[in-house]
């Protein structure tokens, strides 16, 4: 796939963008974390779904803006948990410590920083590899883990908490959010990727069940781990190869015109 033409990044920070992000993360905190709330009383669940917006926030940013526009992602973020960092003390009457403070603010900075670079690699300015590259590229794999954890986590809290699924259908929505994890990765990288979607399917299932063990103390037998690592693989893998022929046809009708 062609790369987009990088865009030099002007020296002035674009607040265009960065007020844009604010706004966007708003809207997403409130809605999802108002979901995932009112339905799971586990307080790692919410605190997860807002940790995903400023990443989903800057993936905006950084995708929608021309040109390099992690900065205005990162100021987003913080501006962004100034925000909600204030509705909870005056909003809610929680009491927050300053190193509290500290944290949550660098963690929205870099949350936001980390979504705004998977952006700018989905838009092309960070790319660089040929398309007849055959090794696998380690910033896309890491962008197909960032991509799939995002989507898992809504197919398993955002969309059970509005549907209501039952585990097979819950299943089918992770499986599915595998595979598209894959062709996102396959069609908007450079090349012939199937192999870093592949890796990537392997990689977030570690990471997912690392989280699953972080945040409610489950750890699932070896078993199931194993037959886990198998399926999202194949699943991602068989995502990077729809998403590379939707790629080479895209190509094809841009070289017909």
């Amino acid at each position: 796939m062609e790369n987009q033409a990088a865009v030099q990044t002007p020296s002035s920070l674009q607040w265009k963008w960065v007020w844009v992000g604010v706004v966007v993360g708003a809207i997403l905190v409130t809605v999802f974390v108002a979901l995932a709330t009112s339905q799971f009383h586990n307080p790692f669940v919410p605190t997860l779904i807002a940790s995903l917006c400023f990443v989903i926030t800057g993936i905006i940013v950084g995708y929608k803006s021309p040109g390099i526009t992690i900065r205005e992602a990162a100021v987003a973020g913080v501006i962004l948990m100034i925000f909600m960092l204030l509705v909870l003390t005056y909003g809610f009457n929680v009491t927050l410590t300053v190193g509290y403070w500290i944290f949550a603010l660098v963690l929205g900075f870099f949350l936001s920083m980390l979504g705004a670079w998977v952006g700018e690699q989905l838009q092309g300015t960070l790319s660089t590899a040929s398309s007849e590259t055959t090794k696998i590229s380690l910033p896309w794999v890491a962008t197909g883990v960032v991509i799939g954890f995002l989507l898992n986590n809504l197919a398993v809290f955002i969309l059970f908490a509005l549907f209501r699924f039952g585990l097979t259908q819950l299943l089918v929505s992770l499986g599915l959010s595998f595979v598209v994890t894959g062709i996102v990765t396959g069609y908007r990288s450079p090349g012939v990727t199937i192999g870093e979607a592949a890796v990537a399917g392997i990689a977030l299932v570690v990471v997912n069940f690392v989280f699953v063990y972080l945040g409610f103390s489950a750890w699932l037998p070896i078993g199931y781990i194993i037959v886990a690592l198998i399926v999202c693989f194949l699943l991602s893998l068989v995502g990077g190869w729809i998403g590379e022929q939707l790629q080479t046809r895209a190509n094809q009708q841009k070289s017909d015109v």
